[in-house]
């Protein structure tokens, strides 16, 4: 959950750099494809 928190917090980077917005579920996918080796 922490390594979640994380890749939400450079999610939301990229929001604020691209002005766009995600939902729960596409940082999900955008989770599980940016480290398939850290899924808990």
């Amino acid at each position: 959950m922490i390594i979640m928190n994380i890749i939400i917090i450079i999610c939301n980077n990229l929001k604020q750099d691209n002005h766009e917005e995600y939902t729960s579920e596409s940082l999900y996918h955008r989770y599980l494809s940016i480290s398939p080796s850290l899924r808990i």
